[in-house]
């Protein structure tokens, strides 16, 4: 999730379970605060170059072993500050105010693609392809229940019980998004016939802001194609078939350190091509991707490699262009409601 919407749910969590106890400001803006903490390893991006991002981001700040501990400190830390400025919340209320806004978060997150650790150190990412990134249903509804409560500021059990209604709602919402993502890959299964095989894997990923588009990678042995279907008006999915490149070279790169990185990075989900005028090799992480570019994905990394297979030169990140914003909110609003995807 991005962080306003983080910011919105630690809010909530704070109406919700908080605020008789700490009063609405304070139980407010400490859980729209906690929440939005473990993003904190964005900093390490300007830092450590243009490839941190996807090496440490979701990984040590947003592990469900790890995050205890800071809850348990920062809670301890934030009840003697208010001890001694006069409050007489206990200990326990505020311990319990930053386990939960700071555990929602990385489990929020990982209803996205784009991968959570969430045991780190041990690295597995975990992806439940449920929600976008940038969902406005998710963060419409944290927002309404923040109004509600704000409408409802002199009836306390108001406000407590839209904030509780909105949670539970969220929660069945992220259950209505694996759903989603299910009829979209048997869709996109049923429609593969056109590929002349029955493919091997099928995965649908989220797009953006509404949960109903998503985007298919369909792989039969070393076969590999993309296209978009919508699960609110299923149509004729256009299949983008895709040039998959291997041989030595490709393998050579593949051993890198950073390309090995950023395909644990994808979890697999990659593909690569060879440009030989220029010796160099892309891989694109095939999760995302923009409709004037479907066969490509928003990002990826590139290796040049010498005749003899070496790495001449650093591995180099790769951002493809994206759209003008008002035409790319057109098509996916086209794409989700009219089937109209190119």
């Amino acid at each position: 999730m991005d962080p306003p919407t983080h910011g919105l749910l630690g809010a909530v969590i704070g109406q919700a379970f908080f605020a008789r106890r700490l009063g609405r400001g304070r139980a407010l803006g400490f859980g729209a605060a906690l929440n939005m903490l473990p993003d904190i390893d964005v900093v390490m991006v300007p830092l450590l170059g243009g490839l941190a991002e996807w090496r440490y981001h979701r990984t040590a700040t947003h592990g469900l072993l790890v995050l205890p501990f800071v809850g348990l400190a920062l809670g301890t830390l934030l009840w003697r500050e208010h001890r001694a400025s006069g409050g007489e919340s206990s200990r326990a209320t505020w311990v319990a105010l930053a386990l939960a806004a700071l555990l929602a978060h990385p489990l929020a997150d990982a209803f996205t693609s784009y991968g959570t650790v969430l045991f780190w150190p041990w690295p597995r990412r975990y992806a439940w392809d449920a929600l976008p990134i940038v969902d406005l249903v998710f963060s419409g509804v944290l927002l309404l229940a923040l109004v509600l409560g704000f409408v409802w500021r002199r009836h306390a059990g108001r406000a407590q019980a839209a904030a509780c209604a909105a949670l539970a709602l969220l929660v069945a919402y992220e259950a209505y998004g694996l759903h989603l993502n299910r009829v979209a890959e048997r869709e996109a299964r049923r429609q593969a016939e056109v590929l002349k095989a029955q493919p091997d894997q099928v995965r649908a990923y989220p797009v953006l802001l509404l949960p109903w588009l998503r985007r298919v990678v369909v792989r039969q042995g070393y076969g590999l194609a993309v296209g978009w279907v919508s699960t609110w008006r299923p149509g004729p999915i256009v299949w983008h078939r895709l040039e998959v490149a291997h041989g030595p070279a490709v393998d050579a790169a593949r051993r890198l350190e950073p390309v090995r990185m950023f395909e644990w990075f994808a979890m697999g989900q990659t593909n690569a091509t060879v440009q030989p005028e220029l010796r160099q090799i892309e891989i694109d992480d095939l999760r995302y991707g923009f409709p004037n570019d479907p066969r490509h994905g928003i990002w990826g990394v590139r290796a040049r490699l010498t005749d003899d297979g070496q790495l001449a030169g650093k591995v180099e990140r790769v951002r493809r262009p994206r759209p003008p914003a008002g035409t790319l909110v057109g098509w996916l609003w086209r794409a989700t409601f009219r089937g109209e995807i190119e």
